[in-house]
């Protein structure tokens, strides 16, 4: 592949010869992490190397394209006169950064401790847990089918058919999406009651479906498939399974397809809806495209919004000095207050309308490279990811301890909302942490409840 992103003539100049030795040694790296060592599931530095891979390969694509793959490439202009330059340049802060980050990881580590796989039982009343997740499943099914009949009256196959459409038209309809926050305590503690065999199993099996259902109708394919694998590490967490075998690995590479198939049926059901494209005619307009369509406006984890803001942001912007970075914390505000503040100040907002107001989507994500960088240039990223790899360590040493299935289910919302996606988004990004939260709470209140419910009933035996 590298042979072909080249073009290979009889010479080369420096940067090309630098360009090839970052993605040669990258291509080899990364992969090779995880071929000889073994490397558990649930460990951060795994779900980050995944997605952080990702930089590379569209490193490939951008580089094989002669630098047209991009539209922050071809809508952009740069301070640095040679493009190859500030490819390679952007290629040695990639790896850098990688290697800083895998080195504070492991220097943390705590390589003795191994998980605690004991699910406890959780000290709530059976029957008010049940009452509790039928209740929160019932909201959150009521408001999907309330908005079914504001947007198609009840025709469940034109929705999914024109899902992208109608999914980015909600308040044209006056729908509201508030109730499906109850789906996830709900299908979680539907779970817990499964797990402990408190549920009959088919009625689990059809509210598993009608939630994936649901969160598919919001047309928000990344959003979809990180739930789907928050569900399948949880399964595979629960029956004490730690590592990929070749019937799982299988199954993951499965998942991935399904992906990228969802992603492009959610583009047809957009051209057919607004231009009235046929699928031949969809496939005859994408098919020579597909490397823009992936990479080209942000889709995957960017290389080429990463060469934009070590080109420019200094420059034109100024550095931020640590002001994007707690941003995230501002999400328990009320959102009247937070949602202005953090979109007006975060590197992927500022960054696209410095550069790219002028092309259709919304902020630019700035992968975690550009974040760090934006905030503190080359030197931000060299420290940044030393800290980060041994926070996400740090916080593996302590999960590995615990037991408990709610605890696990935070770690897990914190290990694919937020270090999985990572690599594409930046620190600010807190908003995932809302609903173990209100799990967390509702967990709390169902206690409470058992406790009272428990004294009231001792109370009356002996009265």
């Amino acid at each position: 592949m590298l042979m072909v992103s080249f073009n290979f003539s009889s010479e080369l100049d420096s940067n090309q010869v630098s360009i090839f030795l970052a993605l040669f040694i990258s291509s080899i790296m990364i992969p090779g992490l995880f071929v000889f060592k073994k490397i558990n599931l649930y460990e951060p530095i795994l779900w980050f190397s995944i997605y952080y891979s990702v930089l590379i390969f569209s490193a490939f694509i951008l580089l094989d394209s002669e630098f047209t793959a991009s539209t922050f490439i071809t809508n952009g202009n740069f301070y640095t006169a040679n493009i190859l330059e500030l490819f390679s340049i952007t290629l040695w802060a990639v790896l850098f950064a990688y290697i800083c980050f895998i080195t504070g990881y492991y220097i943390t580590l705590n390589k003795k401790t191994t998980f605690n796989t004991s699910l406890k039982e959780v000290n709530i009343s059976t029957k008010l847990l049940k009452i509790t997740a039928f209740s929160f499943m019932f909201i959150g099914i009521s408001n999907f089918i309330y908005n079914l009949y504001l947007i198609t009256g009840f025709n469940l196959i034109e929705y999914f058919i024109f899902i992208h459409y109608y999914s980015g038209h909600f308040v044209e309809h006056g729908v509201t999406i508030l109730g499906y926050n109850f789906l996830y305590p709900g299908i979680f503690f539907m779970y817990y009651l499964h797990i402990n065999k408190k549920i009959n199993k088919y009625i689990f099996y059809i509210n598993v479906l009608i939630f994936f259902m649901i969160i598919l109708s919001l047309g928000r394919v990344t959003g979809f498939s990180m739930t789907v694998m928050l569900f399948y590490l949880f399964s595979l967490y629960s029956k004490g399974i730690f590592y990929i075998n070749k019937k799982r690995f299988i199954l993951l590479f499965i998942s991935v397809v399904m992906i990228f198939v969802l992603f492009f049926l959610r583009m047809y059901s957009d051209f057919e809806r607004v231009y009235g494209l046929t699928s031949d005619e969809f496939i005859t307009k994408i098919a020579p495209n597909i490397a823009y369509v992936l990479m080209g406006e942000g889709n995957l984890p960017n290389i080429s919004i990463v060469m934009k803001i070590i080109d420019s942001w200094e420059q034109d912007i100024g550095y931020l000095y640590g002001r994007s970075i707690f941003l995230g914390l501002l999400v328990f505000l009320p959102s009247s207050i937070s949602v202005e503040i953090i979109q007006n100040n975060t590197v992927s907002w500022i960054g696209k309308h410095t550069w790219y107001e002028h092309i259709h989507g919304g902020s630019l994500p700035p992968t975690i490279i550009g974040d760090l960088f934006a905030n503190f240039g080359f030197l931000g990223i060299i420290v940044g990811m030393l800290i980060l790899g041994s926070l996400f360590a740090k916080v593996y040493n302590y999960i590995q301890s615990k037991s408990g299935m709610f605890i696990f289910i935070f770690y897990l919302y914190f290990l694919v909302f937020f270090v999985f996606i990572l690599p594409k988004g930046e620190l600010s990004r807190l908003s995932f942490i809302i609903y173990p939260i209100f799990i967390f709470i509702n967990i709390q209140i169902l206690k409470m409840l058992t406790i009272l419910g428990s004294k009231k009933e001792y109370y009356d035996r002996n009265n």
